[in-house]
């Protein structure tokens, strides 16, 4: 870490799992850029698998998203859901969710090939609201946040397979969010190989929506008494400013940020973190 200008935040006894390039953005987004390690039990993360598997099989990777801001992906969006997986999904609600938060009726898939990356974005404020939860299923990967007026301010999440991330209020709002290819996905000094990644991911109503418009055909029991309702907008509206609107505002903390040296190790291995969280 010496010279690097990084700074790690211990979430828990363990390697870290968010990294800011300072202390002020790590107090600015304590509460709101969090990672849940292990969120998802092996058995659990298969259920959702072997549940969404037949559906995303039917559907081919796609080069050239609408916006630019996807690439290698493939993705859908769904309200109904086996037993066992409605009850993850209300175990994500209560982990990410308040109790007056309403969430939309379908929650989205979003599924990465390993040469596939998401680009700078921020999602819509017209059809997502204050929080955005996801878990992530089969590959490991670096999300990155950046300032969208402050681009010097940055954060990195290592999200490993199992793990819950949690986005809300200014890291929602104020930051853009993408998913690191293959070739730049580093945590810190630690390389962290891509291979397909699953998202599935619930979003908040926004505000000022009706309830009524989360349009929830089968909506799932809540256990914080806030309407069991999860989902997400019609796909053409849901990133509100792509990479191309962004690139004005992000070069030089991209160009910083792209300068990693490669550390050997196993991702799951506490030593590969050491030198991250001291």
């Amino acid at each position: 870490m010496a010279g690097s200008g990084w700074l790690a935040l211990r979430t828990m006894p363990g390697p870290g799992w968010v990294r800011g390039s300072g202390p002020a953005v790590l107090r600015r987004l304590r509460d709101a850029a969090v990672v849940r390690p292990g969120f998802l039990s092996a058995a659990e993360e298969e259920t959702l698998r072997r549940e969404l598997e037949p559906e995303l099989r039917r559907r081919r990777y796609e080069f050239d998203h609408w916006d630019a801001a996807i690439h290698g992906f493939r993705e859908t969006e769904k309200s109904r859901w086996s037993e066992a997986s409605r009850a993850i999904l209300q175990r994500v609600q209560a982990a990410a969710f308040g109790p007056d938060q309403t969430l939309l009726s379908s929650v989205h898939v979003l599924d990465l090939e390993p040469r596939g990356y998401i680009k700078p974005h921020v999602d819509s404020v017209k059809f997502c609201g204050t929080t955005i939860a996801g878990l992530s299923l089969l590959s490991p990967s670096v999300m990155r946040l950046v300032h969208t007026q402050e681009p010097g301010e940055s954060l990195e999440l290592l999200l490993e397979p199992c793990s819950l991330y949690i986005l809300r209020d200014s890291a929602r709002y104020d930051f853009s969010h993408e998913i690191l290819r293959d070739e730049e996905s580093f945590f810190g000094k630690l390389r962290v190989p891509r291979g397909r990644r699953i998202s599935v991911i619930c979003r908040s109503l926004p505000e000022g929506v009706p309830m009524s418009a989360a349009g929830s055909d089968e909506s799932v029991p809540s256990t914080t008494g806030a309407p069991g309702v999860l989902g997400f907008p019609p796909r053409p509206s849901c990133r509100d400013r792509s990479s191309r609107e962004l690139s004005r505002t992000l070069p030089m903390a991209m160009a910083t940020n792209s300068k990693r040296s490669e550390m050997t190790g196993n991702l799951h291995t506490g030593d590969c973190f050491t030198n991250l969280t001291n």
